[in-house]
């Protein structure tokens, strides 16, 4: 396993060379939110993670809104992906998000060559029928406050493929409280994760 944090641009610049040098392995950075919104520290945050030998994830935090527009609009501001990104998708809202998931990871899917995981707390994973995201391939990143880097029920998923177990984690290089996970796996697993064999090479 490795471990790693999520920021957005509340945590306005990060140092990442001294979170690379603190043993964090990578990094997912929020990207864009609905239709509206791209994170203004997304550019500079992703070209400096890069540089400091992070493996760098972006994410969109879903609104509910059209899928396909908030697809097209994540997809558009995440442009080509670097070798060895890899994608998110936050849903946090009320709704039903099982559908409107599907239709989210397949437009992304579609437009990028990658399958994004989903990020969901733990009632939302117990209260639906996740079971087309699962057939789908897209992994759980699962919110657990536990402040353990051991791994929680992931079921219907066979396998946990990462956990946010802090939200009050500290950093060097990074001011204030942070959002701290790991992932399961090594870091060439995590940048190669979801990606489709040859996609855009």
């Amino acid at each position: 396993m490795i471990l790693g944090c999520d920021v957005s641009s509340w945590q306005g610049a990060p140092d990442f060379g001294a979170v690379r040098g603190s043993g964090r392995e990578f990094v997912v950075l929020k990207a864009t939110e609905g239709t509206s919104l791209v994170d203004p520290r997304v550019v500079g945050s992703r070209g400096r993670a890069h540089a400091a030998g992070l493996v760098v994830g972006l994410y969109h935090f879903a609104r509910a809104g059209d899928p396909a527009a908030e697809a097209a609009w994540f997809a558009a501001a995440a442009g080509e992906l670097a070798e060895g990104e890899f994608v998110c998708l936050d849903w946090e809202v009320p709704g039903d998000p099982v559908g409107w998931c599907c239709a989210w990871l397949a437009a992304v899917e579609d437009r990028l060559g990658v399958r994004a995981m989903v990020y969901l707390n733990q009632s939302l994973r117990d209260g639906h029928d996740w079971t087309p995201v699962v057939a789908g391939g897209h992994g759980l990143w699962l919110a657990g406050y536990d402040g353990s880097t051991d791994p929680l029920p992931a079921d219907p998923w066979p396998v946990l493929a990462m956990k946010q177990y802090s939200r009050t984690g500290t950093v060097p290089g990074i001011a204030g409280p942070v959002d701290l996970d790991v992932f399961y796996g090594d870091a060439g697993q995590l940048r190669a994760y979801g990606r489709a064999p040859g996609f855009g090479r």
